[in-house]
């Protein structure tokens, strides 16, 4: 296994209890145990923040559990990597190909082709997508 970038609904996953909570928690552990680096672009900050926060407010955790939650996530050994002018340039460029406006997604595909790394995600639309445009280093964590 080479380098690795994670999706943030991955994060999340792995510290909220959901349907992809063990697949997301061993792959994590996985990473952690092979000592493969991961990395993310910055705005997985936000998206994390943003996705245990709405667990919250659904009710699916405590203000304090998703407090510890996203500690814990924020603690993680991940490498937060700036969206340098070419990270975007490269981002647009996969919006186009994915057929999306935002270009949230497409960072985290830029970012792994530029650290010729496997990206992992727990969005099978978004796998789907990739597959249909020959991305391989992709993979869906179900």
């Amino acid at each position: 296994m080479r380098s690795a970038v994670i999706d943030a609904n991955l994060a999340i996953y792995a510290i909220i209890p959901s349907s992809k909570h063990e697949q997301a928690l061993n792959l994590l552990e996985t990473l952690a145990e092979r000592n493969i680096p991961v990395y993310v672009p910055q705005l997985w900050v936000s998206e994390v923040t943003t996705g245990i926060r709405k667990s919250m407010v659904m009710g699916s955790v405590s203000t304090e559990t998703a407090l510890l939650a996203l500690q814990a996530v924020l603690a993680l050994p991940i490498e937060k990597v700036s969206e340098d002018p070419d990270l975007c340039i490269q981002a647009y460029h996969w919006a186009e190909r994915l057929g999306q406006l935002a270009v949230y997604d497409a960072m985290y595909l830029a970012l792994a082709e530029r650290m010729q790394a496997d990206f992992y995600t727990a969005d099978q639309r978004l796998f789907n997508r990739c597959q249909q445009l020959g991305a391989e280093f992709v993979k869906w964590v179900s």
